[in-house]
Parts: structure tokens; sequence; C-alpha cells
């Protein structure tokens, strides 16, 4: 298993996000963060004429990702083209345009090879 918790290291303590991806109901790789970089990703997910949707409505109104244990992605298609279409320039620091690029790609496996992706929050 791939574990990536390179954007956690000095952050011990604080809140952290793991998405986890999963082939087969085996996890293959892990991408452990500080919840502080992701939350500026997340907060440049404009929300639709409707409202949030999408990972950014989970996010935003802590439900799902913020409660449960090991929360599912349940659509990971539309999770997938929200931070795809974030504008990277927008990120103030590297490590979260790295972030931005990891989580992506992750998502897209997921989506190429119809993989699940959860998020675990501690």
């Amino acid at each position: 298993m791939n574990i990536n918790e390179k954007f956690y290291d000095g952050f011990e303590g604080e809140p952290k996000i793991t998405f986890c991806l999963m082939k087969n109901n085996i996890i293959v790789e892990k991408i452990g963060i500080w919840d502080g970089y992701f939350n500026e990703i997340i907060k440049l997910i404009r929300p639709e004429k409707e409202g949030w949707t999408g990972l950014a409505y989970y996010y935003h109104l802590y439900t799902g990702w913020y409660e449960e244990d090991n929360w599912l992605i349940p659509d990971i298609i539309e999770a997938y083209k929200q931070l795809v279409n974030i504008d990277i320039d927008k990120l103030e620091n590297r490590e979260e345009k790295e972030i931005l690029i990891l989580v992506v790609n992750l998502l897209r496996r997921a989506v190429d090879n119809n993989d699940k992706v959860y998020m675990i929050y501690d």
C-alpha cells in the first residue's frame, strides 16, 4: 500500500483528512493531509445556483466525512470535476497546489478503474 503523509508531517495533533483509494475492497493508497490545507482548496469551489453540490456540499455542511469513520465519497465523478476545475493559481502555497494535484490524480484513477474513495477525518 502506498501511504503519503508528507502533508501532515509537522501537524501531528491537528485534524487530519485521509483520502483512501479502495480497489476490490482493499486500501491501495492513502493520502493524509492537514485539514487546513484541504480547507484552502475546497473553499475555491463555488456553489451552484441551487447551492452546494458534490464534495463541497458535504464538506461545507460538515456531514458525512466529518461524522463517519470511513466516509465513502458518493459521487467520485462530481468530486473529481469540482477539484479539477479549481484554478490552481489561486492557491497561495506550494503544498496546497501539490495536494490538489495528488487528490485529483487519486480521484481520476478511481473514476478510470471504477474504484472507491473514502475520506477519514481524525
